[in-house]
């Protein structure tokens, strides 16, 4: 079963004027359209941007715009700064990222939180780009799949419900910003052994779920990756219109 491929762009916090929001926007909207209605696209802004970002690709049916986080829990509960998956799709968001490595690694996010998060943006109806992926010590003391078995433990079919919203990216987080290159053999290994995983647990889900490559490529590369049986597009730190747009 061949799956609709997908693009995600992460612009963490990269980009911080509207200016640059509405320039990159207009550099996008070059892209061929005949090239968008083969994927998905889906851009992830600052929160700042998310309604201006939801506005301009409105007429785009194959480009939508995700919340980079949400709470792990509802509005009565919520710390201030957070923000509610019901906010992030009032806005527009259909999309939301839980669990990418900034956030389990750098911030420390536990798995309770997680789930916390998956079951909030499911419930208000987003679908979930969910990142898991091993650090370089963990890679080389042999542990990979150990570490993405118990990253992928949170969640349960009765939390998904609809598989078809939840998609699964890999990111090696050590191929990134260590000087190791992942090969497109190397990542298919892994995405292979994740949905065998999904298989065992969720029969339904294995091949419905598209899990996405998380490390770094360009539009050369790509085509090897997304060749792959299990690769089922990309997840990119996506903050030039111009680098999104080659490998689309």
């Amino acid at each position: 079963m061949r799956r609709r491929p997908i693009l995600c762009a992460n612009w963490k916090s990269k980009i911080e004027s509207l200016e640059i929001v509405t320039a990159y926007v207009e550099e996008f909207k070059k892209v061929d359209g005949d090239s968008l209605d083969k994927l998905d696209v889906v851009f992830f802004p600052s929160a700042l941007y998310a309604l201006e970002l939801s506005r301009a690709f409105k007429e785009l049916p194959s480009v939508h715009v995700g919340a980079q986080q949400v709470s792990h829990v509802n509005g009565s509960g919520t710390l201030m700064g957070d923000i509610t998956a019901a906010a992030a799709a009032d806005v527009g968001c259909t999309w939301a990222i839980v669990g990418q490595s900034d956030r389990r690694h750098k911030v420390g996010e536990p798995a309770e939180v997680l789930a916390g998060k998956l079951t909030q943006a499911l419930g208000a109806g987003l679908h979930v780009i969910f990142c898991i992926g091993e650090l370089l010590e963990e890679r080389e003391e042999g542990r990979s799949m150990d570490v993405l078995q118990e990253q992928l433990a949170v969640i349960s079919d009765d939390m998904v419900g609809d598989w078809s919203k939840f998609t699964i990216v890999y990111e090696p987080a050590w191929a990134m910003g260590t000087g190791v290159t992942a090969t497109f053999h190397q990542a298919q290994e892994v995405h292979s052994a994740i949905r065998q995983s999904l298989q065992e647990r969720f029969p339904a889900a294995s091949e419905v779920v598209r899990i996405l490559y998380g490390g770094h490529v360009n539009p050369m590369s790509a085509k090897s990756f997304i060749g792959q049986q299990d690769i089922d597009g990309f997840f990119l730190p996506g903050t030039r219109p111009q680098d999104v747009a080659g490998v689309v």
